[in-house]
């Protein structure tokens, strides 16, 4: 799955139904729900030795990530940091072995050096993405790479559809007039989805829900 997107010798994490993680040129399948804090958590685990004591430096933490971080925290020393990681921050990660990271996070080649350097040997992107991380930097300090490629299609997909809506019939306008106890129409009026042809770009998984839901 997302493995053929990066280098085949490069330890990566692809998950849809299942996990699929190969590190150090060993392999292992793993079954897990569509969760990310339950993909993370299994494929950290089998990502390092497990005579290893798993400490992990939990970057750009946000309120709304508690559930996560205390999913991950019963399996592993947490350590929760509001600071986005760069290589500023990186001193942060410290006696850590592990990394989890999150879109804005700056994992390019001088943040891996540092976090190399400080003994971290696994970054996990709690996130689809892994644009942030620089890939042959992880692959030349043998760092294992995880990710979550596949977690929620259908509520990306839902939401699109909720912004080709709200777009077409004008609702954030309509909402700022009806606050203000205006309720003309003017302006308003959308046109009908019924009988229009819509194009999707690109047919991934979202994409490919998108198009179920429009069907």
């Amino acid at each position: 799955t997302g493995a053929a997107r990066l280098s085949s010798s490069l330890p990566l994490l692809a998950a849809t139904g299942s996990i699929r993680a190969s590190y150090c040129k060993r392999s292992k399948s793993l079954q897990a729900a569509h969760s990310p804090s339950l993909l993370l958590t299994r494929a950290i685990a089998t990502s390092l030795p497990t005579a290893k004591a798993l400490k992990v430096a939990f970057f750009s933490m946000r309120p709304e990530m508690r559930s996560l971080a205390e999913q991950l925290s019963r399996n592993f020393e947490l350590h929760t940091l509001e600071p986005i990681l760069s290589p500023k921050t990186a001193e942060l990660a410290k006696g850590c072995n592990v990394v989890c990271a999150f879109v804005n996070d700056d994992l390019g080649a001088q943040t891996i050096e540092k976090l190399a350097g400080l003994g971290v040997e696994c970054i996990a992107m709690r996130c689809t993405g892994y644009d942030r991380v620089d890939l042959e930097a992880a692959k030349k300090h043998n760092m294992v790479v995880l990710r979550v490629p596949a977690y929620s299609p259908y509520s990306v997909a839902e939401h699109t559809i909720a912004l080709i809506m709200a777009l077409n019939r004008n609702i954030v306008k309509a909402h700022g007039r009806v606050m203000q106890g205006n309720f003309q129409l003017s302006g308003l009026v959308g046109f009908d989805m019924h009988g229009k042809v819509v194009g999707v770009i690109g047919s991934g998984k979202i994409g490919r829900c998108v198009a179920r839901i429009l069907k």
